[in-house]
């Protein structure tokens, strides 16, 4: 029961915080009670690392024609890091919006972050297709009605059911890859899943992380508030990605190994281009998403999960900090050195075991693929950490301390991640490839700014010709990866099955109903005594 415990305090969190909306408290009592109970949190999850709490199991759950499973949470190597992860998050957003305190409280805000925290917590410790199937429903239900209530086009609701749609479709490759290992008498823990079925649930986590197929249910980002928006953009790949740590080494068959390979290295490319073009790190959320989720399934395809994991845990935690920082200044600025660091994969630092996974011997194109998507990655980073924001000196002086602590927390919790996160975490990697990506980031940019600064003077444009020029090229491939041509396809397919029912109906309602009724059930015997003659 003491794994579930950061998930009971934070219900204990969500339930306190209703009460005491519902009977209209002051929001400074509300946010300090907030902030607190995610702190004990927080410091309850550190300490499980080294005191690791048993197993919780509920046996006997019944699934059809005398099958049962079990609903199995635990907390290991693989689990603790996304779990730690989330809970760090949900504590940065409490903390970071004492930067927005003044304007407007985030209460709402603030709910929603805890439901879908709640959900991320469950899907992560999840040992069992059951659990994280029922983990994943709250998430994605939670989010849909999220994202439903907080954009008004019709054509953002539209990409909203699209996205539910494709994790939906991830959930039922997990059904699919159940249904394969018991049909080979195997167990129905994720572990126990063996190589063949594996693949299922690979194909799972790339539908549900936008990487395989290729995919971008979001043209354009819903105006979700920073908080909120970055709380349910970061804990439905986290859910997701804690499912490549638990796969098989030998998770694609080799024959399918190699196009697997070619889409994530795909998808790294597209995200980290994108990243580094968009103007605001808001905006381009998703790209950085699609992008850390194509190395981290890249690496679980060529058999290191360790390498998964590494990048798993920059997307969210390099990610969720770049997205918080709202309010800036130079010393923050400086601070965030040590996230970029992180991310960079240079030895010993927490994303240094993700270059397992991404450059493996005998070396190939793949691998300079992703090497420069890597450099892009950092490229990017830099330069929306570098942007400007909205300045901090606008903030009451005990505002700028919580803000300032929250991303610091957050920042260190990172480091941690890297130092205690799982066996093998402080390693120096593929040292070299980590100092090419660095060195091509820095030249790069270097690069990059120059011709900037000189095509703004003969366009006279704020905007560089880079940035230009992959915004409008990546606008038309988004526009084939968005799937709404998909979504399109199906309403064409239900009209025209819509018109065909609608004129069934007006023939039986019409005055010789009864005698079309007639001739249908001759044709329909018919066509059973001819099914049934020798």
């Amino acid at each position: 029961m003491l794994v579930l415990l950061p998930v009971f305090l934070l219900i204990l969190t969500l339930i306190a915080l209703l009460a005491l909306i519902r009977f209209k408290q002051a929001t400074g009592l509300v946010w300090l009670i907030s902030v607190t109970a995610a702190i004990l949190t927080w410091v309850v999850i550190l300490v499980q690392q080294f005191i690791q709490p048993a197993p919780f199991s509920l046996t006997d759950w019944y699934l059809g024609e005398g099958a049962t499973t079990s609903l199995i949470f635990r907390l290991d190597q693989n689990s603790w890091p996304y779990a730690f992860g989330l809970v760090s998050l949900i504590l940065a957003v409490m903390m970071t919006d004492a930067s927005r305190f003044e304007f407007q409280a985030d209460l709402e805000g603030w709910v929603g972050s805890l439901v879908v925290t709640i959900g991320g917590l469950l899907a992560v410790l999840a040992e069992t297709p059951l659990a994280l199937i029922l983990a994943w429903t709250i998430i994605d239900v939670f989010e849909m009605i999220i994202v439903l209530r907080t954009v008004e086009r019709q054509e953002q609701k539209q990409q909203a059911v699209i996205a539910f749609s494709a994790r939906l479709a991830g959930i039922l490759m997990v059904v699919w890859a159940v249904l394969e290992s018991r049909g080979r008498g195997q167990g129905l823990t994720l572990a126990s899943f063996p190589p063949e079925v594996g693949i299922f649930l690979l194909i799972a986590a790339g539908l549900r992380l936008g990487v395989v197929p290729l995919h971008l249910p979001y043209t354009e980002e819903p105006r979700l508030r920073r908080g909120l928006g970055t709380a349910i953009r970061l804990v439905g790949p986290a859910s997701s990605l804690v499912l490549l740590s638990r796969l098989p080494p030998t998770v694609a068959p080799p024959v399918l190994a190699p196009y697997f390979l070619i889409f994530t290295s795909l998808a790294a490319v597209y995200g980290s281009v994108r990243w580094l073009a968009e103007k605001d790190e808001l905006v381009a959320r998703p790209y950085w998403i699609i992008a850390l989720a194509g190395l981290a399934i890249g690496s679980a395809v060529r058999g290191r999960p360790i390498a998964a994991l590494a990048w798993g845990t920059a997307l969210l935690f390099a990610g969720g900090a770049i997205f918080l920082f709202s309010a800036r200044n130079r010393l923050l600025r400086v601070f965030f050195i040590l996230c970029w660091i992180g991310l960079s994969g240079l030895p010993f630092t927490p994303a240094a075991s993700g270059w397992q996974g991404l450059v493996v011997m005998p070396f190939n194109l793949l691998d300079i693929v992703n090497i420069l998507a890597h450099s892009l990655l950092l490229l990017g980073f830099l330069r929306h950490v570098l942007s400007p924001g909205s300045a901090s000196g606008e903030m009451e002086g005990w505002a700028k301390v919580v803000y300032g602590l929250g991303l610091g927390v957050f920042i260190v919790s990172y480091w941690l991640v890297g130092v205690f996160g799982w066996q093998g975490s402080v390693t120096p990697g593929n040292w070299w490839a980590s100092t090419i990506s660095v060195v091509l980031c820095l030249v790069g940019g270097i690069g990059v700014w120059l011709l900037n600064q000189r095509s703004r003077r003969t366009m006279e444009t704020d905007e560089g010709w880079f940035a230009m020029f992959v915004r409008k090229v990546s606008a038309i491939i988004g526009q084939v990866l968005n799937l709404n041509w998909l979504y399109l396809l199906a309403v064409f397919f239900f009209r025209i099955l819509q018109r065909l029912v609608n004129f069934v109906t007006l023939i039986l309602e019409g005055e010789g109903g009864i005698l079309w009724a007639l001739v249908l059930l001759v044709l329909i015997i018919s066509f059973l005594l001819s099914e049934g003659a020798p």
